[in-house]
């Protein structure tokens, strides 16, 4: 199973304590202690980095020291967790996530900790247009600040009045019909649009029970292929979403959009505000047909009404109480602000650019991972290893003695960003190479796994060395951190912690299917969807095409575009995929197969669907000589992609 980690903030208990450790060593068959092998569950190396390779039964198995008293590491800040998971994984998505080359932008989320995030939609929304535009860095809450309105929701008056008064800039904004406004999107321009949220399909809704005004970024459009059953669409970046979270927008259906907008003027125009981005001459739209906006009526201490069938100066919350930045969202009472209680995350705030670029190949490079617990099973053994024949002995290894012969541990907190990761914070000094090994509780044999990624960062002044560690979801694991080697090898206590909600299995298998009955299906996204009891047919070579109006290149194969739909086939590759989330609130489950090693937009993706929390579906056909890309998704869900796997088609 191969995660990528879906990040939500989820609770994290860590324990360390003093704990009794058996340890699989070389006894003497004449005079070492008698042998408990069985006694304790087995514990495997999981991976290839020791030098006695993978499944070798080292490491060790803890029971808690009934004389220790466990101490409760503390959570990190908002701001100290933001730190550590842009120095693990940075801020940017993994680039084969979206090839079709949208966002443009860097996500922003109106979520940045001001006081009136919940209403900075409008302002977040401007935010990303701004870097689009001009390539300013900036947020929504400074956005805010630089105007006057600073009770409730603001109008696309009052993002014009902050953009001019914070860096001098000014965009185009107005009463826009749909169609000039669908024409500017596809020549190339970004739009702060002003909707109903509850006017958008649940499945879509980043927060399913907000329903009021919201603001939004529209990065692109899509016409639709009406031969193919693919709708037209806009490319929505939604301000709920969670950047450090793989969030980087998606595909809306026009009709969702197109009836967001209406909701909110009560005309067949779009409340927004547009502008081209540099590096080119902005195309001529001819008549866009614009309106002014209107003044906004008098502010208030409260929120405005609910919207009405005509211009509203900004988003109403009194309906429905405005988004909030918890997790799960828990809208606050009409009025006023709910407490903060989620991490402060800024979309591209400047100020970690230096960490970031110092760091953000930390996965190709980064700290030397020491193996540690398995010199002896070598062969031959190094000096000093016993003899005779495997046993399990209960050793009682008071913390000190261990952290005696090496450099000093000290774990200082295990928290996460995410499902389906732990990042373990700690300090060696004097520094050394280090790792971090975890397993599960419960299980034999259970396997050690070792650290996904390690870094270094800085945080209060010290050198805190962060490990990632990839995990389940809903599941309860151990770990310990070891620094140095032989010896003068130290470990630190064991820890505990349980994951929270994300994805329990992501299980992919590629086979073939006989005499494919093939089709399209429909769906909300220009791709390829996999109709019920069907599979999409493959793309062809452009040369064995009868006809072809579009072709592409992947992976050096000229290939048509256009899917042939009469192809007759006697068999095809899929991929198999069984999924199951624990304790997301999914509507259901989008699976989507990315080609690799193109540059054709959104051809060739094949998307498939299905129900929440579990199921099995079926993605092909898959065409031969291509890499795809697997990525699983939530829908319903403020988050990017949860899982993915890569796979090669024959």
């Amino acid at each position: 199973m191969s995660l990528l980690p879906k990040l939500a903030l989820f609770a994290v208990s860590a324990l360390l304590a003093g704990f009794v450790a058996s340890v699989i060593v070389n006894v003497s068959s004449n005079t070492g202690p008698q042998s408990t092998v069985g006694s304790a569950p087995a514990y495997l190396l999981a991976g290839p980095d020791t030098p006695s390779g993978s499944n070798v039964p080292v490491a060790f198995n803890t029971t808690p020291d009934p004389s220790g008293s466990p101490v409760v590491l503390p959570s990190l800040t908002p701001a100290q967790l933001q730190v550590a998971s842009k120095a693990l994984v940075g801020a940017k998505p993994a680039k084969w996530i979206n090839p079709t080359g949208f966002a443009r932008i860097t996500p922003i989320t109106q979520f940045d900790g001001g006081p009136l995030q919940n209403y900075n939609c409008t302002m977040a929304s401007g935010a990303m247009l701004a870097r689009l535009a001009t390539g300013i860095v900036t947020d929504g809450s400074t956005l805010r600040a630089h105007q006057a309105k600073q009770v409730g929701g603001t109008s696309l008056n009052d993002l014009d009045a902050a953009l001019r008064n914070a860096y001098g800039v000014h965009y185009n904004f107005g009463l826009v019909r749909l169609e000039s406004l669908k024409s500017l999107l596809k020549a190339g321009y970004g739009a702060v649009v002003q909707g109903v949220y509850g006017q958008v399909p649940v499945q879509l809704r980043l927060q399913k029970d907000f329903t009021g005004g919201h603001a939004i970024y529209l990065d692109g459009y899509y016409p639709g292929d009406p031969t193919h059953n693919i709708p037209e669409a806009y490319y929505v970046v939604d301000p709920l979403g969670h950047p450090w979270a793989h969030y980087e927008g998606d595909w809306w259906p026009a009709q969702a959009v197109d009836a967001f907008l209406a909701a909110f003027s009560g005309t067949d125009r779009a409340s927004a505000m547009w502008a081209y981005p540099p590096g080119g001459t902005p195309p001529a739209v001819v008549n866009p047909d614009v309106l002014p906006m209107p003044p906004d009526p008098p502010s208030s201490e409260t929120p405005s009404g609910s919207p009405i069938a005509s211009v509203s100066a900004s988003p109403s919350t009194s309906e429905s109480a405005p988004p909030s930045a918890s997790e799960p969202a828990s809208p606050g009472p009409t009025g006023s602000i709910p407490p903060y209680t989620g991490p402060i995350f800024v979309g591209d705030d400047p100020v970690y650019s230096a960490v970031l670029t110092e760091i953000e190949n930390a996965r190709d490079g980064g700290i030397l991972l020491a193996p540690f617990l398995d010199i002896c099973l070598q062969d031959p053994k190094p000096p000093g290893c016993p003899t005779g024949l495997p046993a399990t002995v209960t050793l009682r290894i008071p913390p000190a003695a261990i952290l005696a012969l090496g450099p000093t541990i000290s774990v200082l907190f295990v928290d996460s960003p995410t499902a389906n990761m732990a990042i373990v914070g700690y300090t060696v000094d004097p520094a050394t190479s280090s790792d971090v090994r975890f397993w599960e509780v419960g299980l034999s044999p259970a396997a050690v796994h070792s650290a996904s990624a390690m870094t270094t960062t800085v945080m209060d002044g010290k050198t805190v060395v962060l490990a990632q560690l990839d995990v389940a979801a809903d599941t309860e694991y151990q770990f310990q951190v070891a620094a140095g080697s032989g010896l003068a090898a130290a470990l630190s206590s064991v820890g505990g912690f349980t994951s929270g909600a994300g994805v329990s299995q992501f299980d992919v298998t590629v086979g073939s299917a006989s005499a494919p009955t093939l089709g399209l299906g429909a769906g909300y996204t220009p791709y390829l969807h996999v109709p019920q009891g069907g599979l999409v047919p493959p793309l062809v070579l452009a040369a064995s095409a009868p006809t072809c109006t579009h072709t592409g290149s992947f992976n050096g194969l000229s290939l048509c575009l256009d899917p042939v739909m009469d192809l007759k086939i006697a068999s095809c590759t899929q991929a198999t995929v069984a999924y199951a989330l624990s304790g997301l609130d999914a509507v259901g489950v989008v699976v989507r197969a990315y080609p690799q090693g193109g540059a054709d937009g959104v051809s060739g993706i094949v998307e498939a669907t299905g129900p929440a929390p579990s199921g099995t579906l079926q993605l092909g056909c898959l065409t031969s000589g291509l890499t795809y890309t697997l990525a699983l998704s939530a829908q319903g869900d403020d988050h990017g992609v949860l899982a993915q796997q890569t796979i090669a088609v024959p």
